[in-house]
């Protein structure tokens, strides 16, 4: 018996209301080890090739290329682990909820099927959620006798309305100096604003946290 899998894909498409995504995952156990045996996928939701650090214990790593999740998109993630499988499922980086449009809310929902004897660990990043965010996170977990489930879920807020202030002003070009001006605070100030912005929205650079607040500002327009 192969390890192959069956990978079902269809095309990306952005509806007037948001992102519609889409992703479903079977494990089961092949030549003595879980493998993936079936994904099917929709819009911008996918999965990174397992691997196996752990011996037989199937690794994957969920991936939304948006970076982000805004009023109107709606993500939904279907685990299902067949007898005797083990598989550990988390994701690369926070997900992040942006600011809604007054009339849209974003929905997450996530079902995972325990089978007998099966382990699910599910180990995502935390959730950011920024000021004016929207959203209904729903999880649903069912476990058969003798399966086991290891899992958390991490909330946090996203940046305070001051670290909102001088990211807006670091994607218009503004130097920490010329911000502290702006803002009428010190330029120290400004850098350990800097520094909670660069580790909030996981990124390394001014250039690179200005795209980020460049594509927020188009997703909600």
């Amino acid at each position: 018996m192969s390890n192959t899998s069956a990978v079902l894909a269809t095309p990306e498409q952005k509806p007037s209301g948001g992102w519609l995504a889409e992703l479903e995952l079977n494990y089961a156990i092949r030549r003595n080890k879980t493998c993936l045996v079936r994904k099917k996928q929709r819009g911008p939701l996918t999965l990174q090739r397992p691997f196996y650090p752990e011996g037989d214990i199937c690794h994957s790593y969920i991936l939304h290329p948006p970076g982000g999740v805004v009023g109107g998109d709606t993500l939904e993630i279907k685990i299902q682990a067949a007898e005797q499988s083990h598989c550990l499922i988390t994701t690369p980086g926070a997900t992040k909820f942006y600011r809604s449009k007054s009339d849209l809310v974003s929905r997450q929902t996530q079902k995972i099927s325990v089978a007998k004897d099966a382990v699910v660990e599910w180990l995502p990043q935390q959730n950011i959620f920024f000021p004016g965010a929207q959203s209904v996170l729903k999880t649903q977990i069912d476990i058969a006798p003798g399966g086991r489930f290891i899992g958390w879920e991490v909330h946090c807020f996203g940046l305070t309305a001051r670290e909102a202030e001088v990211l807006t002003w670091i994607s218009k070009g503004k130097t920490n100096h010329e911000i502290a001006i702006i803002l009428d605070f010190s330029p120290r100030t400004a850098n350990k604003h800097l520094e909670q912005i660069f580790r909030k929205l996981n990124v390394e650079n001014r250039t690179t946290a200005a795209a980020v607040c460049l594509r927020y500002l188009s997703q909600i327009k």
